[in-house]
């Protein structure tokens, strides 16, 4: 029994040294449109974004996006599908202040094609012609961590340790 003792502590000893802490993980959100005034009022328009916190201080203002970290968005409006990049001429991107989600800042641009909109953290602009705003709302979020696999690999070794260890004491039991 003593040697099991020591070989399943050495293992379990052994994770953890190679496990970090978990400091970072991917995010997954939804976030969801909700057009108030304008021909558009009553419309509700989903979409996505996925970013990795690990660039993240939680001090002052930070982003993620446009080249700062990993960061994933995705928006359907009026059939065209708009991604980070769709607009190179602006920094799509996500901000937080003080490590606080504030939400995600996207212009479509107004010398694109019509119709042209921008979500700007909780709030949603759009307009057909640049001189008329023709519609405005809000934009609320819904999000999900996903843990580094260094935190699941540690979550295994302690399962594999219990196992043993359980599995151990019966075979003890048995042969007593």
């Amino acid at each position: 029994m003593n040697k099991f003792i020591i070989t399943s502590l050495l293992a379990l000893s052994g994770t953890l040294i190679n496990s970090e802490v978990v400091n970072s993980a991917i995010i997954n959100g939804s976030f969801n449109v909700n057009v108030e005034t304008g021909a558009l009022a009553g419309t509700e328009l989903p979409g996505f974004f996925k970013y990795d916190d690990s660039s993240l201080t939680g001090i002052g203002r930070e982003s993620i996006g446009n080249g700062l970290g990993f960061f994933e968005f995705e928006f359907q409006w009026f059939g065209v599908t708009y991604r980070e990049d769709s607009n190179p001429e602006f920094a799509s991107r996500i901000e937080f202040h003080n490590g606080n989600f504030l939400g995600i800042r996207y212009f479509l641009g107004w010398d694109k094609p019509t119709p042209n909109f921008s979500l700007s953290l909780s709030s949603f602009s759009y307009e057909n012609n640049p001189d008329i705003l023709d519609a405005q709302g809000s934009v609320s979020y819904t999000m999900t961590s996903v843990p580094e696999s260094n935190s699941v690999i540690t979550l295994l070794g302690f399962g594999f340790f219990g196992v043993r260890v359980i599995a151990n004491q019966r075979f003890t039991a048995k042969s007593e």
